[in-house]
């Protein structure tokens, strides 16, 4: 930064200090970043659309140079903040990534308006409109590309997610982070010709902010069981969708939970132990399952998870068991100690146009299967680099079929297929 400055002469940050229209930018983005702290947003702190803070801090390299860069990792601290998982290595991975995506907007900066206003002696002027905007439409490109390249880098490395999928998330990024940037050229000139105007913008800024909590908790009881507080039904399907469609990988596992027992709770305890019920096991379902897995009610006493792709088979027989097991003990309902066990059913999609219903279906017919017979129904598909590989259990049996799913019980009997 320093050697910017060097070669591009632009305000001292001192100076920048005693700048109102710089100050003005600055405490726009400490609100901006701040405000989701407040109570009532305390439970769509992680759900924003417009990141203004982001458009803010480039605004303030628009107008007051390379020094004004500096906005961006104090925003990154900031922004560790709002997660409830902070930690210190992710407060300096934050502050460390949008420090990089500072100083490249800070070169870009210092090249373009050298290219746009030519040779000069001393202290450069301030941009004018036009300049403004090609140079705010110029970074708002170099922020995105930096942002996705970083943090696909960061996810690739730590094995978070593929190159593939991040690249795929492109089109959110501008819909997050472009929009706010866009503006960028607009507090610019705000700041430089009208600072008295930005304090005005605060309102704005928290009228964003409550229009995103109230769209966020609309959409969210759209998608959530009003009940047991899970994913509902279209949520879920949306989600297989998703996860269907996005291909990184060849297998996507869906398991069906049907709870056994649970009519006799409604006829003998009454529909609101039933209701009690319902809500146990929705805890005890998302507490045994894996963070980046999806627990949803499909309907009545029937559940769905869907697990993340790539699950190994030892692991997905034993969080069947784990399931099974948090499902058969002891529950309190109406003042009634009453107990449930689970048939279980599960179906491993490999074909990309697999429709999530038909997933869900073959998951279905899997579980219904297990209720005819004794033992908890485990599939027991086995992976190899091709694709689908029947056990040496069932190949014995000769009823291999193409896209079968064997169904054997915990003691490893073959039990029959689901197709």
């Amino acid at each position: 930064m320093v050697i910017l400055v060097a070669a591009d002469p632009a305000p001292h940050p001192g100076d920048l200090l005693r700048n109102p229209g710089f100050l003005a930018l600055a405490a726009l983005v400490v609100l901006t970043d701040l405000y989701p702290l407040v109570p009532w947003l305390s439970d769509v702190r992680d759900d924003r659309v417009f990141i203004w803070s982001v458009g803010l801090s480039v605004g303030a390299i628009l107008a007051y140079g390379p020094w004004a860069a500096l906005l961006l990792p104090v925003s990154g601290a900031l922004a560790n903040l709002l997660k409830p998982d902070s930690r210190w290595w992710r407060l300096g991975l934050n502050m460390g990534m949008c420090g990089v995506h500072g100083l490249v907007c800070a070169i870009v900066f210092v090249v373009l308006r050298a290219a746009l206003q030519g040779p000069t002696i001393g202290p450069r002027p301030a941009l004018v409109p036009w300049q403004l905007l090609v140079t705010g439409v110029a970074l708002a490109v170099v922020f995105l590309l930096s942002n996705v390249l970083l943090l696909t880098a960061a996810s690739v490395s730590l094995g978070i997610s593929t190159a593939r999928s991040q690249v795929r998330m492109w089109s959110r990024r501008v819909s997050v982070i472009g929009t706010s940037l866009l503006f960028s050229p607009v507090f610019a000139e705000m700041a430089l010709q009208a600072a008295v105007l930005l304090p005005m913008m605060a309102a704005g800024i928290l009228g964003v902010h409550e229009v995103e909590a109230t769209m966020h908790r609309t959409v969210r009881e759209a998608r959530t069981d009003t009940l047991t507080g899970l994913a509902n039904r279209a949520s879920l399907v949306h989600h297989l969708a998703m996860m269907i469609a996005a291909g990184d990988r060849p297998d996507v596992t869906v398991l069906v939970i049907d709870l056994d027992g649970f009519k006799a709770v409604n006829d003998t305890h009454g529909h609101v132990a039933g209701d009690e019920v319902l809500m146990t096991v929705a805890r005890r379902l998302a507490e045994v399952v894996r963070l980046p897995d999806l627990v949803a009610r499909y309907g009545g006493d029937e559940f769905v998870v869907v697990l993340g792709p790539g699950v190994p088979e030892l692991e997905l027989r034993r969080l069947i068991a784990d399931l099974g097991e948090a499902l058969e003990g002891p529950m309190t309902a109406a003042g009634r100690v009453v107990t449930v066990s689970a048939s279980i059913g599960v179906a491993v999609g490999t074909d990309p146009a697999t429709t999530p219903m038909e997933l869900i279906g073959r998951a279905d017919r899997a579980m219904y299967r297990r209720k005819t017979n004794a033992g908890r129904a485990v599939p027991a598909p086995l992976w190899t680099a091709t694709g689908f590989e029947l056990g040496a259990d069932v190949q014995a049996h000769n009823l291999a079929a193409p896209r079968a799913t064997p169904i054997v019980g915990l003691g490893n009997e073959l039990l029959g297929f689901d197709s």
